[in-house]
């Protein structure tokens, strides 16, 4: 089917977000306008997905991330990501209370046959 015959689709989030702040929604949805920062929360959970993701493409090719090299791709990552925008602090957060070496009190790598697996545990 042609895009432009497509159905008009509204998501949870639109309707949520169009419902709290309609000018938030005009401003995400409709003028495509990119906010100024990106949450911390948002930045460690991307930052968390990336490096789970290098470590498990590591297991792929035979070689699984130590724990320190796991640390430091979630460093590389928090990096690369207060590049591209500021990141904006929250609710008493900080740079250092989201950092990798605070937020993960130990990285648990196990290698079992073929299986590779990665457990980061909170504080």
């Amino acid at each position: 089917m042609n895009a432009s015959m497509e159905k008009p689709h509204l998501s949870y989030s639109q309707i949520n977000t169009y419902l709290c702040c309609p000018l938030k929604y005009r401003f995400h949805y409709l003028d495509q306008i990119e906010p100024p920062f990106v949450s911390s929360a948002l930045a460690f959970g991307s930052c968390i997905h990336e490096t789970v993701g290098a470590f498990y493409q590591s297991c792929l090719e035979g070689d699984p991330l130590s724990a320190s090299q796991i640390h430091d791709a979630y460093r590389q990552a928090w990096s690369s990501h207060a590049k591209e925008r500021p990141i904006r602090f929250f609710n008493g957060d900080s740079e250092e209370s989201v950092d990798a070496g605070r937020k993960l009190r130990r990285v648990s790598v196990e290698k079992c046959g073929t299986r590779c697996m990665i457990s980061l545990l909170p504080l």
